[in-house]
């Protein structure tokens, strides 16, 4: 038995206790001490008074406890605030793999970055579904409780990602992907471009080894033939030299067109002069 105030110093079981045994231990009604003259009160009044301290400590205890309850709550709130304001549209499960695709990357990255944990991520997420997409989500997480599959984060976007973005567009987009060149574009639009159609087949750009030469091959045969020899071997790099080779070739062309519609007002004055 620990004992308080009246003692004359601690048993050894005492002194053998860390702090976070004492902490776990009823609260005495004093404060033990191992040497009464030295390190405690010897009065009744100095005793009254560590008595009222202990008791405004545990009085301090119960408020930070239920601050720190107020602030879980305030700061949950926070966070779905945080979450719709920033998601900025519920999603309405329109006929565009496009936009579905875009919304739920968006979700993740919002989520990935709030460090929402997986349990909790289902619940911001199909917050904002509505319509015919709520709908949808309620028919499945009862076919889940039904069929006994864990409603995960991944089994989510699994069944998303098939019901709004289907295996028919993404193979169809795959295949423009895999045809899409430079033609016609700028560097700077191919690449807008090129980064787009990417994101519907990833396994095709998984590796920057590989992500590079699909790149570089989509390139003109101007732009190809200039950027082969380097061997870059990361994605920017690619980029960033594509777009200085564009510009020197656009200065280069605007010289010589230059020195053309030069000598050819020359030689059209000349022309006149000698008639």
């Amino acid at each position: 038995m620990v004992r308080g105030e009246g003692t004359k110093g601690r048993g050894p079981k005492m002194e053998a206790l860390r702090l976070k045994d004492w902490v776990a231990l009823p609260f005495p009604r004093g404060r033990p001490r191992a040497n009464p003259k030295a390190n405690g009160p010897t009065t009744e009044r100095e005793r009254g008074a560590g008595n009222q301290g202990n008791n405004r400590e545990m009085a301090d205890e119960g408020t930070q406890r239920r601050n720190n309850s107020e602030f879980n709550v305030e700061g949950q709130d926070g966070i779905t605030r945080r979450f719709v304001k920033l998601i900025k549209n519920p999603f309405f499960g329109k006929p565009d793999p496009t936009i579905a695709k875009e919304w739920l990357a968006r979700a993740e990255k919002i989520l990935d970055t709030a460090r929402i944990s997986n349990s909790q991520r289902l619940v911001y997420t199909t917050f904002m579904l509505e319509a015919s997409t709520e709908r949808w989500w309620k028919l499945l997480s009862m076919k889940w409780k039904w069929e006994g599959v864990p409603s995960t984060w991944e089994n989510f976007k699994r069944e998303f990602t098939n019901k709004y973005v289907p295996v028919v567009t993404q193979e169809k987009r795959e295949v423009n992907f895999i045809k899409f060149e430079q033609q016609n574009m700028s560097v700077s639009v191919y690449e807008s471009q090129f980064t787009d159609l990417a994101r519907f087949c990833p396994h095709l750009v998984d590796i920057e080894e590989r992500k590079v030469r699909k790149f570089v091959k989509g390139l003109n045969k101007d732009l190809r033939d200039k950027l082969i020899p380097l061997q870059l071997q990361t994605y920017m790099a690619v980029v960033d030299r594509a777009l200085a080779i564009e510009n020197d070739l656009e200065e280069q062309r605007m010289l010589i067109q230059s020195y053309l519609e030069y000598h050819h007002t020359v030689d059209r004055e000349t022309i006149i002069v000698g008639m």
